[in-house]
């Protein structure tokens, strides 16, 4: 799928001429737009992944406590519901649980910390058409066919790189706090925890 890096560094440029390290805070998104370029958003093999790096990411990124990761392949189908979305206090209160929920809060936040007002809207567009439209349709396609599934990985990837993005953008220091989560993103995609074992997050996989 076709990507547009410069539409996104030119934003940059233009909104933030003084910050110097935004060439090198971009050079972070290359992963995905390899991704979204290739059409394929291919995942790590669970047990080749390093857990403790996953639930560092997600204490640094969110304050989520995680103690543990199970492993749900994409290469097979996935329940639907999967795993954690199957008991009923999902049902009444689906998203307050899950990784898109906890980034689209720091996303908020790091839009008010910014005070971005005026611009965070116009981001957003640029974000999407640049790499957001893109990568949006290769998740969509290359993971596991679930609608759930499908939604969440997509909400988790885009509200990790919104924030990011939001961050980098005005030289906030906490943008470093979710670089982990992001090298985490290109092998593998967390989504939420265990009904039942909070500190447990059931990790998308290749």
């Amino acid at each position: 799928m076709k990507t547009d890096k410069d539409m996104l560094r030119k934003f940059f440029a233009q909104k933030a001429p003084w910050n110097r390290s935004a060439p090198g805070a971009l050079d972070v998104l290359e992963p995905f737009f390899g991704k979204a370029e290739a059409d394929r958003y291919d995942l790590i093999y669970g047990p080749r992944l390093n857990v403790s790096d996953v639930c560092a990411a997600l204490w640094t990124a969110t304050g989520a406590d995680a103690k543990g990761c199970v492993f749900v392949p994409t290469c097979v189908p996935v329940l639907d519901p999967p795993p954690w979305a199957s008991d009923v206090a999902w049902q009444r209160h689906p998203d307050e649980r899950t990784l898109p929920y906890l980034l689209f809060q720091r996303l908020s936040a790091a839009r008010a910390e910014a005070r971005m007002a005026d611009d965070a809207e116009k981001l957003q567009i640029v974000f999407e058409a640049s790499l957001g439209e893109a990568l949006r349709s290769t998740i969509m396609r290359t993971l596991a066919d679930s609608q759930t599934v499908h939604r969440q990985a997509w909400e988790t990837v885009r509200y990790a790189l919104s924030a990011y993005v939001v961050l980098a953008l005005t030289g906030h220091p906490q943008a470093n706090d979710l670089v982990p989560l992001l090298r985490v993103l290109d092998q593998a995609i967390p989504i939420a925890p265990l009904p039942h074992r909070p500190r447990i997050w059931c990790v998308l996989t290749g």
